[in-house]
């Protein structure tokens, strides 16, 4: 069986036959893209070319997604949101390329609530403001800056504990006549609503402090 080289198998592709890879490339290895595209320039079929080539800058970029970091991942996020592209977009580039949108999202929440406590915990100490964000950089490795913001979000975050707790709190009150006369298992879940409200109040202004 007489062996050929790519060059030589697209060569003797039909101008239908590889103007359809141009279109349908998926399935075709990144490294024969060029010497498509090389045929395809020789047989004057530049529109087809540039195609490959935006196939091949596309499928790259997906394939380096795989390779970065957290960090990475998350500032790579940032920079298209703030280019103004829609969420289901990333969501889709990322599920392509493997990456789950969501679980990056839970686990820099997760991280950011960890921070919040963090810094609770270091004020709790006594620890004054300058103390607390040198030990937050070395901690996080941030820059002042992002322990500004760091700052900004836990007294925002503070903040809607606190509502929530006293919303909370002002239904559990609400119905607590109303539970008192209907049961004890009633009664006790609005002493137990009342008690996470007031949790809740508790916790948002440490983070606001």
């Amino acid at each position: 069986m007489e062996f050929k080289t790519p060059e030589e198998i697209y060569r003797e592709m039909s101008d239908e036959d590889i103007i359809l890879i141009a279109y349908q490339p998926e399935g075709i290895k990144l490294e024969e893209i060029p010497i498509i595209q090389k045929e395809l320039l020789h047989r004057k079929k530049e529109e087809e070319a540039i195609m490959l080539s935006e196939y091949l800058i596309a499928a790259n970029s997906k394939a380096n997604l795989a390779h970065l970091t957290d960090d990475e991942l998350r500032q790579y996020i940032n920079d298209r949101f703030q280019q103004g592209e829609s969420i289901d977009a990333i969501r889709l580039d990322l599920k392509e390329s493997g990456i789950n949108i969501f679980d990056i999202i839970e686990a820099e929440n997760k991280q950011r609530d960890e921070a919040f406590d963090y810094i609770t915990d270091l004020k709790q100490k006594g620890l004054d403001d300058y103390e607390v964000d040198s030990k937050i950089k070395e901690k996080y490795d941030l820059q002042q800056d992002e322990v500004e913001d760091l700052h900004v979000q836990r007294n925002k975050s503070g903040r809607m504990n606190m509502v929530f707790g006293v919303v909370v709190v002002v239904v559990a009150l609400i119905l607590l006549p109303g539970a008192i006369e209907y049961s004890n298992r009633r009664f006790a879940g609005a002493i137990c609503l009342v008690a996470f409200g007031a949790w809740q109040v508790y916790y948002g202004y440490q983070k606001t402090r």
